[in-house]
């Protein structure tokens, strides 16, 4: 009753004053009671006071999802794709070490192809010249399919097809032809997708990720390596061949760089894939895309952009750093490591001798994942070459006093320190180098360079593989151990006083430190916030 006089009374009174409008007090009056009188029916239905909320809409419960476990979730497409691009990386290691269990087989009497030990060398080293190539593509083919996109296209059928080629080689030509396109592989492999996982990736977990190309690259080489011991070479290169299928299926799903989708115009692409790998999705980063692919694509040559120092002073340290990373002699060592341990006085068979030395190996990656991830880089590199060269001396100490009838009665000591040496290699060198060097070249010219760098890494590489055995006759053991071991003690001078951190650091925060007013002063005082990077 009293709310119908309330409204009688309004009525009249809107009546009289000749107007529609509600007086504004008596509506809140109105809704008022109205609500007052929803309550009073609550707690008379339900007993209980306390009831009466439940008639009005619930609070929002808050998300479950803590900022931790959004970033947790955002990071899982990161990891998720850095896995599948990094599969190609176990191809790698399977098409490196192939010629172990290869080479014996095909100089063995029984072989179906024999061969001569000029083809030998030819079948050994024919990667390199495959990889070289498979570098200079990788650049052109990434900026006009995408990184994604020229892995599929170009990269995983160069596998298949050289596989297939090995796995029904009816001459040597097949197989020239198999390790080229490999080695092509290879190189292309060492080429796009650290530069993809580069622009995929949070700085704060760049270099956990970065590390398991080389992991997965390490599990190829051991997985090569012990099948080398069961099954013959064309059932091992018949496995490879089935296992790019796979490759390419889970390739196919993961996201396209957003650097790629902004230097084609699509945008909203570069946005959503931003956002789904949970980085930074604002216009001030599309706009920050568009100006690494304007002062990519402006640019009238590479020669050019190479006059500025930011941009060739970490182009050349680049090279020189490769030069350094076969300095230690790495990749020899591995291929050559029966004749290591024979020279110890040790009598191993070789298939035997190549499946300790990839168990070592991998077990240096996985070391090497928690040390990536809470270390600085540079740091990592100045131990791994540091480490190098300290072994490399004992070896050669070794080897000399072994020639001198001084060094019969300790056969262990060499392996104990070839052991050591692949694992300071896999702590820094063999882990970090090729996701350093992409850092520290600049992202306007990353695409282009970064593959001409890994092309001059296959070009030492050839020079080095040629010339071991010269060395290996002229300077026998010692003397060869000896000249690696000075090469990579100025290897490790070198990264100590021309290499920056990179570790947290911007693209722009690198550049300073090459920039020709900053790179004469001190490292202490370009990088002075280096220390809080340091745990």
């Amino acid at each position: 009753m009293m709310e119908e006089d309330l409204d009688t009374s309004t009525q009249g009174n809107y009546h009289e004053n000749g107007t529609d409008i509600k007086d504004s007090s008596s509506s809140i009056n109105n809704e008022m009671i109205e609500a007052l009188l929803h309550r009073t029916i609550a707690k008379v239905n339900q007993g209980e006071a306390k009831e009466v909320n439940t008639l009005t809409m619930p609070p929002q419960s808050p998300s479950k999802d803590t900022p931790k476990k959004k970033k947790f979730k955002r990071a899982i497409v990161q990891i998720l794709s850095v896995i599948a691009i990094s599969l190609g990386h176990f191809l790698d290691g399977s098409a490196l070490a192939f010629t172990s269990p290869l080479l014996p087989q095909l100089m063995s009497s029984n072989s179906t192809i024999p061969i001569n030990g000029q083809q030998r060398n030819f079948i050994s080293s024919m990667h390199s010249l495959g990889a070289t190539i498979g570098c200079l593509v990788a650049g052109m083919a990434s900026r006009k399919f995408g990184r994604r996109g020229s892995v599929l296209i170009f990269n995983i059928p160069a596998y298949f097809i050289g596989y297939t080629s090995l796995a029904f080689a009816r001459s040597v030509i097949y197989i020239y032809f198999g390790r080229l396109l490999c080695g092509f592989g290879i190189g292309f492999t060492l080429s796009v997708p650290t530069v993809y996982i580069v622009e995929i990736t949070s700085p704060e977990i760049r270099g956990i990720l970065g590390v398991l190309t080389n992991f997965f690259c390490q599990i190829g080489i051991l997985c090569t390596y012990v099948a080398g011991y069961f099954i013959d070479w064309r059932m091992i290169a018949i496995t490879m061949m089935i296992f790019c299928i796979p490759t390419i299926v889970f390739i196919w799903f993961i996201p396209e760089s957003p650097v790629y989708y902004a230097s084609i115009g699509k945008d909203d692409l570069a946005r959503d894939t931003l956002e789904a790998l949970g980085l930074d999705s604002s216009p001030n980063a599309i706009k920050a895309l568009h100006e690494r692919v304007l002062g990519e694509y402006n640019a009238l040559t590479i020669l050019r952009e190479l006059k500025k120092p930011s941009v060739y002073k970490p182009f050349l340290n680049s090279i020189v750093l490769f030069f350094f990373f076969q300095c230690t002699a790495y990749p020899l060592l591995v291929a050559y490591a029966k004749h290591i341990f024979i020279e110890s006085g040790i009598e191993i068979e070789e298939n035997l001798a190549s499946i300790i030395v990839g168990i070592v190996i991998v077990i240096g990656s996985i070391f090497s994942v928690p040390l990536a991830k809470t270390l600085p880089r540079k740091f990592l590199l100045l131990i791994s070459g540091g480490g190098v060269a300290v072994s490399l001396a004992v070896l050669s100490i070794f080897f000399y006093l072994r020639d001198a009838k001084l060094a019969d009665n300790i056969p262990s000591l060499p392996i104990v320190f070839f052991i050591i040496y692949l694992l300071f290699f896999m702590m820094g060198f063999g882990s970090i180098s090729w996701l350093f060097i992409a850092e520290i070249l600049p992202p306007t010219i990353r695409s282009t360079t970064y593959p001409l760098c890994i092309a001059w890494n296959w070009i030492w590489n050839f020079g080095f593989a040629h010339s071991f055995l010269t060395l290996l006759a002229n300077l026998q053991m010692s003397g060869t151990f000896c000249l690696y071991a000075i090469l990579s003690f100025i290897g490790f001078i070198f990264i100590g006083f021309f290499l920056p951190e990179t570790r947290h650091k911007t693209s722009e925060e690198i550049a300073k430190f090459f920039d020709s007013s900053i790179f004469d002063k001190k490292e202490s005082e370009i990088q002075k916030n280096t220390e809080k990077d340091i745990p």
